[in-house]
């Protein structure tokens, strides 16, 4: 390239390359290399020009010629490697590390063998060649970028293997070096949720800051904010989303979600139903209808939604042989329709046991995977590892009935260990974990690797604290992943798992003969019963009588109004007839509150002996008690957690006992405190009963003061007795599993 008109030449076809004008400096190489065929430069350049144009095959042939001819050209080598980044990366790394060893002072190289290390996801290698790069560069925004992208991707990396303290500090380091980068923020952002870091709703908006557009970013800060429970902010954030993605139905579907838990089920209903408009098989979008209608007590609809969504399903028949051909989605999909649809069955005032039993059998065999071929290590041992499943290891009724069972057990026979399948940790999180020897989250994790981790803990017996209920985990029961696993205390019936070997009940909800039937499970009957009530934290003094004062008696219905059936308002119709001048507090939804008092008109009830009023605070809660002289129980869904706080707050509770499980949890507390008296065996009896007792003030005020000190004194306020009933049972379950594997 001596020939001074030659080397003009070049230069103005260099020019028009840098200057985008491709066409012109293509026709200049060309012709160069028309006259001299061996010139390397010119078809190099040329072979760089027709990769940028996207005639990449063309251009990375003729770059490729001249690294053959001159396979020692340090510049060669490295623009060589960069049109081979995308499509080969491991072959350019090679042709930078050939660069730098032919030239070992050349940043370029090493700045752009970071980038293809980064695409073989060599994140660890990548980080230590960009940081070389920047200390020769240090004020460089590409190998900052480039640094950053390493840390990035060493942070996913880490967070794919559930290692997220481990990620989130790469991701750190990654915004350290470029405050810029989106993606790291984002990345830390999602690392401290999975931790339940209180930081991450911050590191959200920092991440949205950067790049206010992102639907990614928004939907995940909507997310972080529903699971915490600071649900305007969260709506507001869904929407932003949404705005950005109107054809989101995820984000539409969780919105709904919202709506219902924050205690507006008519938006509920009407943003599921708009999503099912467009969307008729959106499972998420069906079940938040199915709830939001149960909590406006509209049950039979809400049976009949999750039906038609069960219906609509495309995985294969759960009643067909080829059960194994469902896919982990579909089959997820079903099992959580299909438990939805079982706590609905409670619900209805035709409830059916028989009915509900063929539906869960039908759940068995589409959860039931368990490996024929498992082993276990079935011997006698000193120490039972014990594994406590829950969605409800928070502010929550179970963890109420739960953490004295945890509090009591003997760390000498017992090793505990709790999964929880909560994103919402709050006071009560805090306190249980402090009883459990061993605690896990595992509501990032999907069945199979939450099976893995169980089985990997060598759990002995496994129990369930959820049944159907929201945040259960009853698929991994149906892969088997302990040789003993145990339904107790989230729902009262079977679960229909044919792995699932025991419910724990009592004698008084599940007697000797009477619900058997409708279980997959054997019953245990723990001798002292099975519940162990913890009054709350808040709960105050007993107050005095009100009817005593006022001479008027207020019955009171306060629990969920899903619970509430019509079978039930009109046999309290009946009940308010016999009781001059009484009145009914009950809890309902808004929108229901006219058909309700109308219902009770019909039965000949003024509507203005009614209060109605909505769920609110602890605090609300405790002085509607304080108001009220007399509980009716609701059924077929009898109360339990309602039932024990009116009779810790000296309020009598009227119960009709059922044929089922589901209705006679208030049997087995009123039989466990010694007041079977207020137990009903038909509708003319509850009647009879609640008229009776609301005729007899000075017997209310004498209930008033002794309920309290009545359960204070009974089985079910004596944690360490149930709860060495139920190491008992588990020491018999252990037993008898080793003697099944000795046979």
């Amino acid at each position: 390239m001596s020939n001074p008109s030659t080397q003009a030449t070049l230069d103005r076809a260099q020019r028009l390359h840098l200057a985008g004008q491709f066409r012109e400096a293509e026709a200049v190489y060309r012709e160069m290399l028309a006259l001299d065929p061996a010139d390397a430069t010119s078809r190099h350049l040329l072979g760089l020009l027709l990769y940028q144009q996207g005639r990449q095959a063309e251009g990375i042939e003729l770059v490729s010629q001249t690294v053959q001819r001159f396979p020692d050209h340090a510049v060669f080598r490295f623009n060589f490697g960069s049109v081979l980044i995308e499509s080969d990366p491991a072959a350019a790394t090679e042709e930078f590390r050939r660069a730098l060893a032919l030239q070992p002072d050349y940043p370029d190289a090493m700045a752009n063998l970071a980038v293809a290390l980064c695409k073989q996801s060599k994140f660890e290698d990548a980080v230590v060649v960009s940081r070389l790069v920047l200390a020769q560069r240090p004020q460089s925004p590409a190998t900052m970028f480039n640094l950053a992208q390493a840390l990035r991707g060493q942070g996913e990396v880490a967070f794919s293997q559930q290692k997220y303290a481990e990620a989130a500090d790469f991701f750190r380091q990654a915004t350290s070096v470029n405050a810029r980068n989106f993606d790291a923020h984002f990345g830390l952002a999602e690392a401290l949720a999975a931790q339940s870091d209180p930081e991450a709703g911050d590191a959200y908006r920092q991440a949205l800051s950067v790049k206010p557009d992102s639907f990614e970013g928004c939907i995940g800060l909507a997310r972080w904010l529903d699971h915490h429970q600071h649900a305007e902010e969260a709506r507001e954030t869904y929407r932003r989303a949404i705005a950005l993605r109107p054809d989101a139905m995820d984000a539409q579907s969780d919105l709904a979600a919202l709506y219902g838990r924050a205690g507006f089920p008519d938006q509920a209903i009407a943003a599921s139903q708009q999503i099912l408009a467009v969307h008729p098989g959106h499972v998420h979008a069906a079940a938040t209808l199915g709830a939001a209608l149960s909590q406006t007590g509209k049950n039979e609809e809400a049976a009949k939604v999750l039906l038609e969504a069960l219906e609509r399903s495309k995985a294969a028949d759960p009643l067909s042989p080829a059960m194994g051909e469902i896919t982990s989605t579909d089959r997820t999909m079903l099992a959580g329709l299909l438990s939805n649809l079982f706590l609905l069955r409670h619900y209805e005032e035709s409830y059916d046991p028989e009915k509900l039993f063929r539906e869960q059998l039908t759940f068995g065999r589409i959860v039931d995977r368990q490996d024929p071929a498992q082993r276990f290590d079935l011997a006698p041992r000193e120490t039972l590892r014990i594994g406590y499943v829950s969605g409800d290891f928070r502010r929550h009724a179970v963890a109420s009935f739960i953490e004295p069972i945890l509090a009591n057990h003997d760390a000498g026979a017992f090793d505990i260990f709790c999964y929880s399948n909560t994103e919402v940790r709050d006071e009560i999180t805090a306190r249980l974990q402090g009883y459990a020897h061993h605690w896990k989250d595992i509501d990032n994790l999907p069945d199979d690797d939450v099976v893995k981790v169980i089985e990997n803990d060598r759990i002995d017996i496994l129990v369930d604290l959820s049944g159907h209920t929201g945040g259960n985990r009853l698929p991994v029961f149906g892969r088997k992943p302990a040789p003993v696993q145990v339904t107790y205390l989230g729902f009262p019936n079977s679960t229909g798992l044919p792995t699932m070997d025991y419910r724990i009940s009592d004698s008084f909800a599940d007697p000797v003969g009477l619900t058997e039937r409708y279980h997959q499970e054997k019953i245990v009957r723990l001798p002292h019963g099975f519940y162990c009530y913890r009054p709350h934290d808040d709960a105050p003094a007993v107050t005095p009588s009100p009817a005593n004062e006022t001479g008027n008696v207020t019955f009171a219905s306060l629990n969920v109004f899903r619970k509430i059936s019509p079978m039930m308002m009109r046999l309290w119709a009946r009940v308010l007839s016999k009781v001059p001048n009484s009145r009914l507090m009950m809890i309902t939804h808004a929108g229901a509150d006219g058909s309700v008092r109308a219902m009770f008109n019909e039965a000949g009830v003024s509507s203005d002996r009614l209060e109605l009023v909505q769920r609110g605070r602890l605090v609300e809660y405790y002085e509607r008690l304080a108001r009220a002289d007399i509980q009716l129980d609701t059924h077929p869904y009898s109360g339990h957690t309602t039932t024990c706080d009116c009779l810790w707050m000296g309020v009598p509770v009227i119960t009709l006992a059922g044929n089922t499980s589901v209705s006679r949890s208030g049997v087995s507390v009123l039989s466990n405190i010694g007041h079977a008296e207020l137990i009903a065996n038909t509708a003319e009896k509850y009647v009879e009963i609640a008229t009776r007792l609301a005729n007899d003030l000075p017997r209310l005020g004498d209930l008033r003061q002794r309920l309290r000190e009545d359960m204070a004194r009974s089985p079910i306020t004596n944690a360490k007795q149930i709860t060495r009933d139920i190491e008992a049972a588990y020491q018999t379950m252990w037993r008898k599993k080793l003697a099944e594997a000795s046979r």
